[in-house]
């Protein structure tokens, strides 16, 4: 016990490596630059020169505070390693002139760490006071995984024989390295698909680095396999597009994410603007991660060809206005010792990491095993791991049970297997992960979400989203924003404390909540004894709320919110509105519903007007009987709906497969 208080306190007064950039500020200059040097003569309106006028002096001003970025290892870096590698790989000529300029370059890229993970050499570095490997980097999570293996390729082959500061190891070496860890990512993907299933957020960055692999290494079986893992990738956004955009239930999202607002997300409109828009409209675009993923689909190699063409059928299958979609990602941890993903080795690890699991009772001593072997006690995602373990617990092999005794906070941030259902026809899109690990908590995951049509203001693809959480942090005081930040997850419009028993089925969506009372271990904030529902008003053309029924409609979309309690229609906080970034403005408008209660229902049901008028779908839902028993909600609409909490799904008697390939 007197250990396990000391490692508390370690864990507390531990001093941190830096995660963040406080003192660099990112020129937006270097996406400029990029793009002059993809396009040499041409002129971009937005970019006051031509790669012509590229001067030493204002490149080297464009880079340092990128170089210095790296250097310092913040958090993220890897993706801005990625433009470095461009900058590297495009400027041939403009290097030659100026080799100070590439000796710069090359310090930074051979000074870089590209696992979490170290070699002898690090350990030893640091075990002598060294900073070599110590940093608050997440080099884990599936995307990272990818992008820092790319980096590490392309710079070993880039400098096959010089030697890499960080562990003494050759270009050569490290092309190994990163070829093998590569190989073993396309294999889990090609295994399980994706952790971080239908993420609006890092799957264009998965395309983005997939197309520096396609277009940069040489590995031919390196680059076919990133095709095939690019046509998995466009088949999701084929899928579950509607009316160009990209919102469903979701294994990471951030408040910008569900709500659709980001910029008019634009990492994702590039992607969609790449296979499905045009050519001289997608050229135009600048400045995101996903223009790496837009540069090589309108790029040629030397033979004057596509370095990749996007199937037919996928890019057929985006233009389908009825389509249903039943897909599996991922994998449950329960089935990781069949798998053979409990044995410590780095295939193990790659699995576990990029699922995010941490603590849970299948992995949290391989985890544990990784922290102490690695000096990961100042890393500020994983310092809290020191306070969490019991040394003896963890010598007798108890740390599993106590897992799964006090059920860890951190144990909802693995993204286990994920059955998601899609239904989208010409006037909405419903999505839910079905029975998506009900009683739960979920740091970025998002458990189901309606789309409906919507335009910005320019006539640009916007949606007008509807979903539903149990919110971590409370709108009170705005603490959504604030020292919170707009786009932290989990907070009130991104993850969420506890996960309902949720299931779909054709035009309707039945979740059931059970909220306890007493927050689990770890867990930053109290249980709120309330769910919510993002329903923004200024976005719908008609909007009646009454008691526990809500109604929307926008053009012929209509959609029904129904809760077991009387639904709160809350007043616009800008607090709160912050987290929509400028796309909510209408004071007098609500966005958010509210129902209280820690044991309560929601039902959604579609609808549209070819099938009914928006008065009539009223008067039918209101008048559709809803009983209540126990654990089930029974709701007979034009069929009967029953869901049971922790049980199934049936539609007029027949129970709902929920099991997907």
């Amino acid at each position: 016990m007197i250990t396990w208080i000391g490692n508390v306190l370690a864990a507390a007064l531990q001093k941190k490596a830096p995660r963040h950039a406080k003192d660099i500020k990112l020129s937006s200059d270097l996406p400029n630059v990029l793009w002059v040097l993809e396009y040499p003569g041409e002129k971009h309106p937005d970019i006051p020169y031509t790669d012509a006028e590229l001067t030493p002096d204002f490149v080297r001003a464009v880079l340092q505070p990128y170089l210095d970025f790296v250097d310092a290892r913040y958090d993220c870096f890897d993706f801005r390693l990625l433009f470095l590698l461009k900058f590297k790989l495009s400027a041939g000529s403009f290097l030659k002139a100026n080799p100070d300029i590439e000796v710069l370059l090359k310090q930074t890229f051979l000074g870089a760490k590209f696992t979490l993970w170290q070699s002898d050499a690090e350990k030893a570095v640091v075990s002598e006071g060294g900073r070599s490997s110590v940093d608050s980097v997440c080099y884990y999570s599936e995307n990272h995984q990818l992008s820092f293996a790319v980096a590490e390729h392309l710079i070993g082959t880039l400098y096959p024989n010089d030697v890499f500061a960080v562990d003494g190891k050759t270009g050569q070496e490290h092309v190994k390295a990163a070829a093998a860890r590569m190989r073993t990512w396309f294999s889990l993907r090609e295994q399980f698909d994706v952790s971080e299933f239908y993420s609006g957020n890092y799957q264009p960055i998965n395309l983005a680095i997939l197309a520096m692999i396609i277009r940069y290494v040489r590995d031919e079986r390196l680059v076919e396999a990133a095709k095939e893992m690019t046509d998995v990738i466009l088949y999701d956004y084929a899928a579950t597009t509607f009316e160009g955009t990209f919102v469903n239930a979701s294994g990471r999202a951030y408040p910008r994410n569900n709500l659709y607002t980001s910029y008019s997300e634009p990492n994702s409109q590039m992607v969609m603007e790449a296979v499905w828009g045009s050519a001289k409209k997608t050229k135009s675009f600048i400045g995101h991660t996903a223009w790496l993923f837009t540069a090589m689909m309108l790029a040629r190699d030397e033979y004057g060809e596509p370095y990749y063409t996007v199937p037919s059928e996928i890019v057929n299958l985006a233009h389908e206005t009825e389509h249903e979609e039943k897909k599996a990602f991922g994998l449950s941890l329960c089935d990781y010792p069949e798998a053979g993903l409990c044995d410590g080795d780095e295939r193990s690890l790659m699995m576990q990491l990029g699922s995010g699991a941490l603590t849970n009772p299948e992995v949290i001593d391989q985890t544990l095993g990784l922290f102490h072997g690695n000096h990961l006690e100042r890393n500020d995602f994983l310092y809290w791991l020191r306070a969490l373990e019991s040394p003896l617990l963890y010598r007798l092999g108890l740390m599993p049970a106590a897992s799964r005794f006090f059920q860890y906070f951190p144990n909802g941030m693995a993204l286990e297997r994920a059955d998601v259902y899609t239904h989208r026809t010409s006037y909405w899109k419903l999505s839910c992960a079905q029975h998506y690990r009900p009683g739960s908590s979920g740091a970025q995951q998002t458990v189901m979400a309606v789309t409906l049509p919507g335009k910005q203001a320019d006539g640009a693809p916007q949606a007008t989203v509807v979903y539903t959480n149990h919110p971590l942090r409370s709108f009170e005081g705005g603490n959504n924003g604030g020292q919170f930040g707009a786009d932290r997850s989990p907070s009130y419009f991104g993850g969420y404390g506890i996960a309902p028993d949720a299931c779909a089925d054709g035009s309707v969506c039945m979740m059931i909540y059970r909220i306890p009372f007493v927050r689990r271990v770890l867990q930053p904030f109290r249980m709120l004894p309330y769910t919510h529902t993002f329903f923004p008003e200024e976005w719908m053309d008609d909007v009646v709320i009454n008691g526990r029924y809500a109604f929307g409609r926008v053009g012929e979309s209509f959609i029904a919110v129904i809760g077991k309690n009387p639904l709160e229609r809350r007043p616009f906080n800008p607090a709160v509105a912050v987290s929509a970034q400028g796309k909510l403005q209408n004071k007098n408008k609500s966005f958010d519903l509210v129902q209280h209660g820690r044991n309560t229902y929601w039902i959604y049901e579609l609808s549209d007007g070819s099938k009914e008028a928006f008065d009539e779908f009223i008067a039918r839902v209101t008048a559709a009987e809803i009983v209540e028993r126990g654990r089930t909600v029974v709701y007979r609409s034009t069929s009967e709906y029953r869901l049971t909490y922790g049980g199934v799904m049936c539609v007029d008697g027949r129970i709902v497969d929920t099991h997907y390939e």
